[in-house]
């Protein structure tokens, strides 16, 4: 629910009037009935904008200094060359079943629109400096049969890693990174393998 919705809701409810211009869903100046009748309308019926996706009317998407083709391209495997980071264009990739960017030396977190990429079967980000939490999004990726991260620097695992537990995934690999916390529901100490903790 965006804020919209539930500035609106939350106004006549409860009879506040904070956001009282965001607020006035039939642009009247009143906050009435008449407002919480469109919201809740526009909330059943989905007719509320949605923001834009940072794909909208490409074709290609630029990554590491190269065009790909957001159609056909169906696997990049890119290893050793030191790439930086990985842009959250690559969500624009929604066919690619075959990600490998091994021994890249990439930095900064994975981009939650990986969670795009629900054809992928096979992801490789293993021996990078990737850091902090795997996104939730990873989730998504229930056709993923291969997922080896290890020899990095994160720190979370989500629950909805447990999406792939105990099939699809054939090939699980996470050791080397800083994973020390709370683990999710389905995985142990012992699967996730040997961490880099204090």
């Amino acid at each position: 629910m965006n804020y919209v919705k539930s500035c609106l809701i939350i106004t006549m409810l409860l009879g506040v009037q904070v956001g009282y211009s965001q607020c006035d869903a039939n642009g009247d100046g009143d906050l009435d009935v008449l407002d919480v009748v469109i919201e809740v309308d526009c909330i059943l019926t989905g007719c509320w904008e949605t923001e834009p996706s940072l794909c909208d009317g490409l074709t290609e998407v630029e990554l590491w200094g190269e065009w790909y083709d957001i159609e056909n391209t169906t696997d990049i495997s890119l290893f050793n060359q030191e790439l930086g980071s990985i842009p959250p264009e690559i969500g624009c990739l929604t066919n690619l079943t075959w990600l490998d960017l091994e021994f890249n030396q990439l930095t900064g977190e994975i981009p939650s629109e990986i969670g795009n990429l629900t054809s992928l079967i096979i992801l490789y980000l293993s021996a990078n400096l990737l850091t902090g939490e795997i996104p939730s999004e990873i989730g998504n990726l229930t056709s993923l049969t291969i997922l080896d991260l290890h020899n990095n620097q994160l720190t979370t695992l989500p629950e909805s890693i447990c999406n792939h537990f105990p099939f699809p995934i054939q090939y699980f690999i996470l050791n080397n990174n800083n994973i020390c916390g709370d683990l999710p529901s389905c995985l142990t100490k012992f699967i996730i393998g040997e961490q880099d903790c204090p």
